[in-house]
This record gives structure tokens, C-alpha cells and sequence, in this order.
């Protein structure tokens, strides 16, 4: 085969022709790239010379962009920033507004009133005759009956504490004390393990003079009867002698709370669940 002859370019032509300023580049989407492409509508920059984007327009490459018009302003943005602006503006303006307004819608909110003390108005013996323990649940013997378990049967109360002060003439209108209450619950436990008698020097073993909360009840306490109730701390709780003062729920239920704290008009009732006998403690002192 015969070798083209043509002009020889020397290297310094070469060099200056790659220094040159390149012809714009002109992007278009040629139809048969996409028949060899696996990615369709992939764009394909024309880098060739003017040939290639003569070829371009007589539809080689398929049909070419339309011309790009230089003079065209793009849509300003300052208008989305602006309403951003605004919309920052108008969140902060209204959160001072309502910092600001705070203190005084507080001032004027309704106050709760204070909770009354239970059984205000009332004796340590007529409190008694009202006040109710946790509650009583049927448990498995109800199930027979149509109950749940976890049914309510009803409620541990202190009447038996309350005959008991009054058979034996222990009267306790004459100042103010803190009574140990035991619940039925507690008089059945003593009558069934213990069974002493429940007499007047094993009443007033309860009953402390002055009027104590259960956080005051974390010293030896001097009783009626001339005894002395031992106060220790075990297994995060307060006793006195062989009771827990202030008995609540370890779980998530709260019926097992006893009552505490309860306020009479001439003293404080804290309810037990034992019965104290003089002389019986022989724990740590």
C-alpha cells in the first residue's frame, strides 16, 4: 500500500498546537450510544473536532442541544432566602413572645388547692373507727367463687384496735400522741402465733406522747406503759421493735402501703402491721 504524503509538522508545532485553546466542547445524547450503552440516556461529551460536531448535527450523534443563550439570567434566589429569613424570624419572634408572656400566664394560672390532712376534725379514736388499711384481694380462694385474684375483697381496718382501747379504758383525749396502730390483719396474727392477752399496758406500749411523722420516728421512742421501743434501720426501712413504720409496696403495685402520717386533732396515727409486746424484742439495740 502506498504511504499518504502530506505536510511534516515539526515538535514545536505539535506543542503549540496542544497549547492552543481548545474548541468548546458540545454536550449531546447520540441515539446509537444508546443502543451500545447498558445505561440509556447517559450523556456523551463531543471532545472531537469541528468534524465531530458537523457529524453531531447532520444527526450522527442524534439531534444536538439547542444552543445555550449566554445573556439568560438565571431565577434569583433571593426570594427563597428571604422568606427563610422570614420564617426564622417570625419562629424566634414568636418563642421570646411566649418566654416573655410566661410569668405572667403562670401568675395567673389557677393554684391547686392544698390537700387536707386525713381525717382532720377528728379524735385518734374516731380516725380509727374510719381509717383503712391496704387492700384485701381474693387470691386463689376467689376463683372458685367467679373473682380474680386480683379482685378487691375488700380492705385490712382497725376496729379491733378500736374496741381494744376501749375495753380497756386507755383513753387518749387528754393530749397529743402518735399511736402505733396495729391492723385486724396484725390482731389476727398475734392471736394466732402469740396469744397473750391484749391488755391495757400492751396498748399503751403503742402510743408515744407528742405528735411525731414517720422521719421523726428514727430514735428509741418512749412510750406510755413507762417502756422504751428500740428504733434501728434494716433493709432500707425504719423500725421500732419488731415493726416497720411506714410499710410500703416493693412492686409496681401500691396496695400493700400502709398508712402513715395520718393527722388527727390530737395526734398522729402510724400504722403497723405487728403487735407490740413489752419485753418481747430481743434484736440488736
Amino acid at each position: 500500500c502506498r504511504r499518504k504524503t502530506g505536510a511534516q509538522t515539526s515538535p514545536s508545532q505539535r506543542l503549540t498546537a496542544a497549547l492552543a485553546p481548545q474548541p468548546p466542547r458540545t454536550l449531546c445524547t447520540p441515539l446509537h450510544s444508546f443502543a451500545r450503552s447498558k445505561a440509556p440516556g447517559r450523556a456523551v461529551w463531543c471532545t472531537n473536532t469541528t468534524v465531530a460536531r458537523i457529524r453531531c448535527q447532520r444527526g450522527a450523534h442524534g439531534a444536538p442541544p439547542p444552543p445555550r443563550d449566554r445573556h439568560a439570567r438565571r431565577a434569583p434566589c433571593a426570594p427563597l432566602s428571604r422568606n427563610l429569613s422570614a420564617q426564622s424570624i417570625t419562629k424566634m419572634a414568636k418563642l421570646a413572645l411566649a418566654l416573655a408572656l410566661a410569668p405572667a400566664v403562670t401568675a395567673f394560672a389557677p393554684v391547686a388547692a392544698p390537700k387536707a390532712s386525713t381525717q382532720l376534725q377528728a379524735s385518734i379514736q374516731d380516725t380509727l373507727a374510719t381509717m383503712e388499711g391496704p387492700e384485701i384481694f381474693w387470691g386463689s380462694d376467689g376463683v372458685l367463687l367467679g373473682h380474680d385474684e386480683a379482685d378487691i375483697k375488700g380492705y385490712d381496718n382497725f376496729d379491733q384496735l378500736a374496741a381494744a382501747l376501749s375495753k380497756e379504758g386507755v383513753d387518749l383525749s387528754g393530749g397529743e400522741y402518735t399511736l402505733l396502730a396495729p391492723a385486724n390483719s396484725a390482731f389476727d396474727k398475734h392471736n394466732n402465733e402469740v396469744g397473750t392477752p391484749i391488755t391495757a399496758d400492751v396498748l399503751k406500749y403503742h402510743v408515744i406522747e407528742g405528735k411525731k411523722t414517720m422521719d421523726a420516728l428514727n430514735t428509741d421512742q418512749k412510750t406510755l406503759n413507762g417502756g422504751t421501743l428500740t428504733a434501728y434501720r434494716k433493709f432500707r426501712k425504719n423500725w421500732l421493735d419488731g415493726a416497720i413504720i411506714g410499710l410500703k409496696s416493693e412492686g409496681p403495685s401500691k396496695s400493700s402501703n400502709w398508712p402513715s402520717d395520718v393527722e388527727c386533732d390530737n395526734g398522729i396515727i402510724q400504722a403497723i402491721d405487728t403487735v407490740l409486746v413489752p419485753g418481747a424484742y430481743e434484736g440488736p439495740r
